[in-house]
């Protein structure tokens, strides 16, 4: 169903983000830096220029710093500068090993999707799909269906305009916390940024290494939208919302992270008539 959308033709922009963002960068790189460092020995050897030598020397202290990093981590001690180049090298390795192990038989390349509360057994999905399905639109968020309740409203005299005269560049509203992890400094953010429509403001969401988009419209009740998340429950969730005339919060949209897995979904819907008295 979603496979159009790696068109190079009909899709350029997106076809190229994914090759390049999500396929190269998984397949081609680790390839690339082997290749890298054994050209660069070779040329070295056989050219005197300081250019080549310097990239080789470059390419020894990077990886001398992930070697470094990767002894301070066996001993509980985190060093950012040697973390970095350490995780880099990491992440690549895995996908070399993966690779082999792939080939050689010993690993298969699919996945048992986890048991929802509920739910029946988990199907079973190819990486390579996967891949393709959540990552071409950027809805790699589970958003969750059902009955949810509604509240309407009469706004007399409305006279807010449809549209921003300017967009700020700054998000309206910020939740973010640390993901508990030992190795890694991963975070769980949501922020929401106006957008030129006055009562629509884009979501932005990233957990761990994941990145998803989302939107969200806020009811017109006569005044100019303030919109907010706050911590709902645990520290892995939140709620988006906005404030009533009152000062009231009212409830939109929550998310959060079940079972390592990031959930959307709708709370509440508002419906609004607008009247003008003469």
């Amino acid at each position: 169903r979603l496979l159009p959308l790696l068109n190079p033709l009909r899709f350029p922009v997106l076809a190229f983000q994914y090759v390049s963002h999500r396929v190269l960068r998984w397949t081609v790189t680790p390839l690339a830096l082997i290749l890298a460092l054994v050209l660069n020995i070779g040329i070295c050897r056989n050219s005197p220029e300081l250019i080549y030598r310097l990239l080789l020397a470059g390419q020894g202290l990077f990886y001398l710093m992930a070697l470094l990093g990767w002894w301070s981590e066996r001993r509980s001690v985190k060093i950012r500068a040697f973390f970095i180049p350490y995780y880099f090298c990491m992440m690549n390795y895995a996908v070399l090993a993966g690779i082999f192990r792939f080939f050689s038989g010993k690993q298969s390349a699919v996945w048992e999707k986890a048991k929802r509360k509920g739910g029946g057994a988990g199907v079973l999905l190819s990486l390579l799909s996967v891949a393709v399905l959540f990552t071409a639109c950027d809805r790699t968020a589970e958003r969750e269906s059902g009955e949810i309740p509604e509240e309407v409203r009469l706004v007399v005299n409305d006279s807010i305009s449809r549209e921003r005269d300017k967009v700020s560049a700054a998000p309206a509203a910020v939740y973010t916390v640390r993901v508990p992890d030992e190795l890694n400094e991963f975070e769980f953010a949501v922020k929401l940024y106006e957008t030129p429509l006055t009562f629509r403001y884009r979501v932005a969401v990233r957990y761990k290494m994941m990145d998803v988009k989302d939107s969200v419209d806020i009811p017109n009740f006569g005044h100019q939208p303030r919109v907010d998340v706050r911590k709902a429950g645990g520290d892995l969730a939140c709620m988006i919302g906005f404030y009533d005339t009152d000062g009231s919060f009212r409830d939109l949209k929550k998310v959060e992270v079940v079972d390592n897995q990031l959930r959307i979904r709708q709370v509440k819907r508002y419906g609004v008539g607008t009247v003008k008295k003469k």
